[in-house]
């Protein structure tokens, strides 16, 4: 697909397991770096997210709700597509203004935004979360893994804090590992943690999957 200001890039879409045999309409999950998610062929490192395995496998057994998923790709601009850059904000707006329509249009989604989520990692992680607090209209949820929070991205640490609007309805996932790169962007995460409490947002723990 092509956006305005972005390289084009493919889009693959994963459907859960009742999707051809029955008429309803399902949540839909935006994530970035499309080809890490899926397939270990296409994997930076070989070895793939298994998003699809472990959607299907929590599905069957009733501990997660049937989602349709949208992987992204990324493209030699990751860096720049990722943050808070002319090409971050025309990615960002290619995501909720052709994309979205587009999968709305062509698959039985739920297109309300309580039902519209995104995540990535890492830099994935960073866009997830700018995406989410700019077109709050569009996407309610966004999920937050290692994410780069740290400098030259603290810039959206700052934008929180420097924000003084209406409250955002919006739900943050913000989970961050404690080893090797996690390591360096665990002070990124506190900050983004402490300014979002500032702004009235409630943490709270999360529940483990049993």
């Amino acid at each position: 697909m092509t956006g305005e200001g972005i390289r084009p890039r493919d889009v693959i879409v994963w459907l859960p397991p009742s999707y051809d045999t029955s008429t309803k309409r399902y949540p839909v999950l935006y994530m970035h770096d499309g080809q890490n998610i899926f397939d270990p062929r296409t994997s930076f490192l070989g070895v793939d997210w298994q998003v699809d395995e472990a959607a299907d496998s929590l599905i069957r057994v009733g501990k997660m709700q049937e989602i349709i998923v949208v992987g992204v790709n990324n493209t030699s601009d990751r860096t720049q597509d990722y943050s808070d850059t002319e090409k971050g904000r025309a990615y960002m707006n290619f995501l909720a203004t052709k994309l979205k329509p587009f999968i709305d249009a062509n698959y039985r989604t739920k297109p309300q935004r309580e039902y519209t989520a995104t995540m990535g990692s890492s830099m994935g992680g960073l866009i997830s979360f700018l995406i989410v607090w700019h077109h709050p209209e569009t996407f309610s949820q966004a999920g937050c893994l290692s994410p780069a929070f740290i400098a030259p991205f603290d810039s959206a640490v700052k934008m929180v804090e420097n924000y003084h609007g209406s409250n955002k309805k919006i739900r943050l996932y913000i989970d961050n590992g404690g080893g090797a790169l996690d390591s360096v962007l665990q002070s990124g995460c506190d900050a983004m943690l402490k300014v979002l409490e500032q702004k009235g947002f409630a943490r709270q723990k999360s529940r483990m999957v049993s």
